[in-house]
């Protein structure tokens, strides 16, 4: 997809979190083109809740920017399962940075998201995905 001025970058993982578990990533291979990257930082926390008859899980986390550029929004794609590890559902969060507030190049910025699935006790990384203006 293309839009005006703007560059979306799709990145697809196969990472498979528990909550509190920490992540790691491959290296590049030796000639591969290096794309800007947003690193999701491993204080991934799945939290429980419950609000009257309503039970949800929420995922918080925090995302870097390791490129060189700004970048104006950041979508994250998870699958969670139970404890079983059947699928329970699929989220998504996302994170828009306007005008002047771009996530700088080295920047963190937190995430979070709230699906109502109680059931969920683990969460897959399935893709990231970034604007950059």
């Amino acid at each position: 997809m293309r839009r005006s001025g703007a560059v979306i970058v799709l990145v697809l993982l196969t990472l498979t979190l528990s909550a509190g578990c920490s992540m790691t990533s491959a290296e590049p291979e030796e000639n591969a083109p290096l794309l800007p990257t947003i690193f999701i930082n491993d204080d991934l926390r799945l939290e429980h809740a419950q609000d009257g008859g309503a039970r949800s899980v929420t995922l918080t986390g925090t995302v870097t920017n390791k490129s060189d550029s700004p970048v104006s929004f950041v979508m994250i794609e998870f699958n969670l399962f139970d404890r079983n590890q059947n699928p329970v559902g699929t989220t998504m969060a996302n994170k828009s940075f306007y005008g002047d507030d771009k996530l700088a190049s080295g920047a963190s910025a937190r995430y979070e998201v709230t699906y109502f699935e109680a059931k969920a006790r683990d969460v897959a990384l399935v893709q990231i995905a970034f604007l950059m203006p």
